[in-house]
């Protein structure tokens, strides 16, 4: 009898046993999905910079405040923006507001998007955003008009912190600024054009696309529409061709390259180029 009772108390105290293992087991099962932030769940880039974008949880942070690789992956890959505001989506990640200040861009609106570590996020159904093709710059001095209808002329790059000023001084603020017509644009050849508006804007950032995928190795030489020859030891003499067009007013011929050329391509490997066609070939090729 007492070996039977024995038996019931051991039975009774390994369920009792059982009970509270699977309590714990359950609580810290709920307690590490609970953990979990939501961006583990979403997978997919363009889901969750759909999920950060319309999330209800979205506080205001300092650009210090973001993690350190997407810090770098801004001053690396956006050095033409300037940001003007940062905000966390909580357990989702960061979206980053900024303006292209420089380059074929200028005066637009650009986002950044990082997951909760800081690895910037891709949209399939958008293009990457702080790598938008550019085959010119715009020439400063140039203005833009802000939205309360203020001026604001930038004489070099560095006044691009005065874009950045007037919108931390209207936050909310979601108008983009204006360009101030007629601009000057430069092509990576030194080739100057004039824009009258915003149609010959978008023109020429079209014609980016077929921007090549090589640079033409130093020096070499172009003949001005004039027959003039100009060679180019360094990427600072293209101010001599930007002096030329200057100076001749009203003419928007394109210089012609001085054939043979050497080309480098952005795997570091080389081509020589004899003529025309063959740069051709090569444009069509990337």
């Amino acid at each position: 009898m007492k070996t039977s009772n024995l038996e019931t108390k051991v039975l009774k105290g390994s369920i009792l046993f059982l009970m509270i293992t699977a309590l714990l087991m359950t609580t810290v099962l709920f307690t590490s999905c609970e953990s979990n932030s939501t961006e583990d769940v979403i997978e997919d880039d363009t889901d969750l910079i759909s999920a950060i974008e319309n999330s209800t949880s979205r506080t205001l942070i300092n650009v210090e405040d973001l993690p350190s690789t997407a810090q770098s992956e801004l001053a690396s890959e956006f050095s033409n923006d300037v940001i003007y505001e940062v905000a966390s989506a909580e357990g989702l990640g960061f979206e980053v507001r900024l303006i292209t200040t420089e380059g074929s861009w200028a005066s637009e609106f650009n986002r950044a998007y990082f997951n909760t570590t800081g690895r910037l996020l891709e949209d399939r159904h958008r293009p990457r955003h702080g790598r938008r093709r550019s085959c010119f710059h715009i020439v400063f001095p140039f203005s833009v008009t802000m939205p309360d209808g203020s001026t604001i002329t930038l004489e070099s790059k560095e006044d691009k912190s005065l874009i950045r000023e007037w919108y931390q001084a209207n936050p909310g603020e979601d108008e983009k600024p204006s360009l101030v017509y007629p601009i000057e644009i430069e092509y990576q050849d030194g080739t100057i054009a004039t824009i009258n508006n915003q149609d010959e804007l978008i023109a020429a950032r079209e014609g980016c696309k077929t921007t090549r995928c090589f640079d033409l190795v130093y020096p070499f030489s172009v003949t001005m529409p004039d027959g003039s020859v100009i060679t180019l030891n360094s990427e600072d003499d293209r101010t001599l061709i930007r002096d030329w067009y200057h100076n001749n007013p009203g003419v928007h011929e394109r210089p012609e390259l001085v054939f043979p050329v050497e080309i480098i391509y952005e795997d570091g490997t080389t081509q020589t180029i004899n003529n025309e066609d063959e740069l051709q070939t090569a444009k069509d090729n990337c």
